[in-house]
């Protein structure tokens, strides 16, 4: 029997590093709902509920920009129920 190649290997090695990193880091999703219109004022999405100012920085906004619009958007949706 012969040993598998080094690259072989090292390919397996790094797919596993690969793997447990993607794992560790979870994208935050965009609230988009597909419903993209302004409401009345021209300030917010009614679908997803977001300012103007947070979709248009969406895309560039860090991790914790991310989750602090989601915690808003949460707030939001607990006080309209």
């Amino acid at each position: 029997m012969q040993p598998k190649p080094p690259s072989c290997t090292a390919s397996k090695s790094n797919y596993a590093k690969n793997k447990t990193r993607h794992a560790r880091k979870k994208m935050i999703e965009s609230p988009c709902i597909k419903l993209c219109q302004l409401d009345d004022t021209g300030k917010h999405c009614i679908g997803c509920l977001r300012t103007l100012d947070e979709l248009r920085r969406w895309g560039k906004a860090s991790d914790e920009e991310k989750q602090s619009i989601l915690n808003r958007l949460a707030q939001l949706e607990t006080t309209r129920i």
